[in-house]
């Protein structure tokens, strides 16, 4: 079963859905727009957002940092070869400066070869 995380203002919730598996909504305080690589789109007359590669993995790692999911997800997208200098800029201008700290720890890890898991 696929666990699905949505960021979101609202509601912290979990639920299971039977298309989709495990449904985990979790508020946050991250900025939410087009400054912060989140993008309005539409399709044949339905608007929706979507998120480049890059916040996909500040998103990740900022679920990783409060204990709402594992690591491998975000080491996973890094392989993919999104821009590192983009993620830095995103984590530090939409994300809470606490979290942010501990985000590009990480970031920084990777990059150099580190091993600083929190």
């Amino acid at each position: 079963i696929s666990t699905y995380y949505v960021v979101n203002k609202k509601v912290n919730r979990q639920f299971d859905s039977p298309i989709f598996g495990s449904v985990v909504l979790l508020k946050t305080n991250s900025k939410i727009g087009r400054a912060c690589c989140i993008t309005t789109k539409q399709y044949k007359g339905i608007t929706y957002n979507i998120c480049t590669l890059e916040r996909n993995v500040a998103d990740h790692l900022y679920l990783y940092v409060h204990g709402h999911a594992d690591l491998d997800q975000a080491k996973n997208l890094i392989n993919y070869g999104p821009s590192k200098s983009r993620i830095r800029k995103i984590i530090s201008s939409c994300y809470p400066a606490r979290s942010a700290r501990k985000m590009l720890t990480l970031l920084k890890g990777w990059i150099y070869g580190e091993k600083n898991e929190f």
